[in-house]
């Protein structure tokens, strides 16, 4: 059986946090809804590697965009129904999925990001995806992230109080 290396759970769900909180720093959003769709995209980051479990082929199929981009428009057709609207479930889900896509990327596994549209894979191969320095480094980046965009929407701007 050949045995599968990836981000470990604490590195996507950093990387997520990390890309979240930057995206609406950039932004300019500061709402607690925000705070908190964020840690729940974050918290659903590992879904594409449900392949491990169903025993198919890793990176395949659950590591592509299309399958993200269809399964995202099926949770935001759930979330309008349940009153939440349909970019709620379409963009929490969608971001999980597609930072972790982007998360596996950069590492030397390569995978197909538009399979079944297309079989062209990539691989920037900058890092080892069970390193566990790296891992731990996207989790503290999306952990001090995500605190300073908390504290932002408190009114406490901590980039401002550390540099001014």
């Amino acid at each position: 059986m050949e045995v599968y290396r990836d981000m470990d759970r604490d590195g996507h769900f950093g990387f997520t946090l990390l890309v979240w909180f930057t995206v609406a720093w950039t932004m300019g959003i500061y709402t607690l809804d925000v705070y908190l769709l964020g840690v729940l995209s974050s918290v659903l980051s590992f879904i594409p590697d449900i392949d491990l479990k169903l025993r198919i082929k890793h990176r395949g199929v659950t590591h592509s965009l299309v399958t993200s981009l269809v399964t995202s428009i099926g949770a935001g057709v759930l979330t309008m129904h349940t009153g939440l609207g349909f970019w709620t479930g379409f963009t929490v889900l969608f971001a999980a999925q597609s930072t972790h896509i982007l998360g596996d990327i950069f590492t030397y596994t390569p995978l197909k990001p538009f399979y079944p549209l297309s079989g062209w894979s990539i691989s920037l191969k900058l890092f080892r995806s069970d390193n566990n320095v790296v891992n731990k480094i996207f989790l503290y980046l999306g952990g001090i992230t995500s605190t300073a965009y908390l504290l932002k929407t408190w009114g406490i701007d901590i980039f401002e109080l550390l540099f001014s």
